[in-house]
């Protein structure tokens, strides 16, 4: 049986299928994930280890060739390849294209599991091997945070605010912090001043080693309770740094570490990166999201969090968007469902030509009842209600010829043209409403749908003549 024949056949088994299909289409719509860029996966891993003082072909010939000699032990391993510079060995191994980003994370594992049984191979002073196999993510959302009159570590303990809370937004993946100088305390000697005092720089790096290390300081028995002892000073500032006391020289009286050197914080130097936003240093806070996630949405509930969190940051400090990935989307998913809007009316108008009044009718039923329930069609259409009205007005002078019908529905279509240019002319530019959830639009195309087919039924009964017909 032709398909066209069965549907016409069985009216209410088409309907319900075409419900189903109306209904499935904007529940997959409002799930389907929404990025700017296809998602990809990234087959390679680096594994970087320092060898600080040695040359490039030392760290080849003692670091390198170890590592990649563990790599190459795994089976799903495609190529390996490697560069060694002075005090820096850099391994990639990239792994077989048929291998997914579902199976990576496992691979991932049995690679850090080889590089670690290889650390005992490689030579004293050479640091742990990293295997970092994240550095393919891409971030939705990057914004600036600055302000003239804070400094770095100011900026800082707020940026680590926005990134414990707004990690917890949903659809967030992770969060990095750019930009950050770090703060130092730099303890310039004084050589002049030490070698009068017999103090040799080995004694204040053991002296300055010693503070703040975590050590069981034991405890005493105080009747039948045993007390733990545990020291409550800590070096924390510049001025803790200065009054601590020198041992261990040929001197009898008490030197100070102030006495012998200069204290001053500042931040480290050179710095390794700068980020300026509108000519001010500021710290960028990147957002990337989760695999299959809704950017647009994360967005929206990034918004409202900082919204929320905006009593929280001192006064003064300022938030500067440099990509907004969910506003991009949201703006390309806008212009096509505008076209495909477009291109849908323009098939409407060939059909109402051809097929007569109940298409018609039924257009101008969706397009009447749109401007009372909060919807998105208001947001594609000003004048929803009359265009409703001339596609109503369209169909019947499809279907009737006679001079009366012509007279009274062209006239009623002529006057809802004409009601639509006056309006405009009068209001001058339409501010669109705000949007609202496809629900909306669902609930107001099956209330038309429902107030059509009892309107399709009536029809004969109220005017005479019947649409089905």
């Amino acid at each position: 049986m032709k398909i066209t024949e069965f549907c016409l056949e069985n009216r209410t088994t088409t309907l319900v299928l075409t419900v189903v299909m109306i209904v499935a289409g904007l529940s997959a719509y409002e799930s389907m994930g929404r990025l700017e860029d296809p998602e990809f996966t990234i087959k390679d891993a680096l594994i970087i280890t320092q060898y600080p003082g040695a040359t490039a072909q030392e760290v080849e010939e003692e670091v390198t060739d170890e590592i990649e000699i563990a790599v190459q032990q795994l089976s799903q391993l495609d190529e390996v390849y490697s560069v060694s510079y002075r005090g820096l060995s850099i391994v990639t191994a990239r792994m077989k294209q048929s291998f997914d980003k579902n199976s990576l994370p496992q691979v991932w594992d049995e690679l850090r599991r080889k590089v670690g049984d290889a650390q005992v191979k490689l030579p004293p002073g050479a640091g742990a091997s990293v295997v970092n196999d994240d550095f393919g993510d891409v971030y939705g959302i990057f914004f600036a945070l600055y302000g003239d009159e804070y400094s770095f570590d100011e900026l800082w303990d707020v940026a680590k605010l926005l990134r414990r809370e707004l990690l917890l937004v949903q659809d967030v993946a992770k969060i990095d912090i750019f930009g950050n100088q770090p703060e130092v305390i730099y303890v310039e000697l004084n050589r002049d001043r030490m070698a009068q005092l017999g103090i040799p720089a080995s004694v204040i790096a053991q002296e300055l080693q010693r503070q703040n290390l975590v050590t069981n300081s034991g405890g005493v028995n105080v009747g039948d309770e045993f007390i733990t002892i545990e020291p409550t000073h800590l070096v924390e500032t510049e001025e803790d740094l200065g009054n601590i006391l020198i041992s261990g020289t040929s001197s009898d009286a008490q030197i100070y570490l102030r006495d012998v050197a200069r204290i001053e914080r500042g931040f480290r130097e050179p710095a390794q990166n700068f980020l300026r936003f509108d000519g001010e240093l500021a710290i960028g806070i990147g957002i990337s999201t989760v695999t299959g996630g809704n950017v647009v949405a994360m967005g929206e509930l990034l918004k409202q969090r900082l919204v929320e969190l905006k009593p929280q940051i001192p006064l003064g400090m300022e938030f500067g968007v440099i990509a907004l990935q969910s506003d991009a989307v949201q703006t390309a998913i806008s212009s096509f469902v505008i076209s495909l809007l477009q291109a849908v009316a323009i098939v409407i108008v060939v059909l109402l030509l051809f097929m007569g009044l109940r298409s018609g009718l039924l257009i101008g039923f969706i397009l009447f009842l749109a401007p009372y329930p909060p919807n998105n069609l208001k947001r594609m259409m000003r004048h929803p209600q009359l265009i409703g009205m001339a596609c109503w007005g369209v169909g019947h002078l499809a279907a009737v010829g006679t001079a009366r019908g012509i007279v009274l529905f062209g006239g009623l279509t002529i006057w809802a043209v004409l009601e639509m240019l006056l309006i405009n002319k009068r209001d001058g530019a339409w501010l669109k409403p705000d949007r609202v959830s496809h629900r909306n639009d669902l609930t107001m195309v099956l209330f038309s749908v429902l107030m059509f087919m009892a309107f399709l039924y009536s029809h004969h009964l109220l005017f005479g003549g019947s649409p089905l017909t």
